[in-house]
């Protein structure tokens, strides 16, 4: 799962790992489902989505037939 992280713990938030020596807050990584889940609960990280590609407002007009 992609997400981006926005925040890091302090050391003494999570002893099990050290998040500070594997991530930066604002890059994004692929992570195992439930680690991301984890750290999407505890608000250090946020659900990563591709922006759609935006479609022009002005684009040509397809031609159909006159009646």
């Amino acid at each position: 799962m992609r997400v981006r992280i926005v925040a890091l713990p302090r050391l003494d938030d999570i002893d099990e790992l050290d998040l500070r020596r594997r991530f930066t807050v604002g890059q994004t990584y692929e992570l195992p489902v439930q680690l991301a889940a984890t750290l999407i609960i505890v608000g250090y990280a946020e659900s990563h989505r591709p922006a759609a590609h935006a479609q022009a407002a002005d684009r040509a007009r397809s031609s159909y037939p006159r009646r």
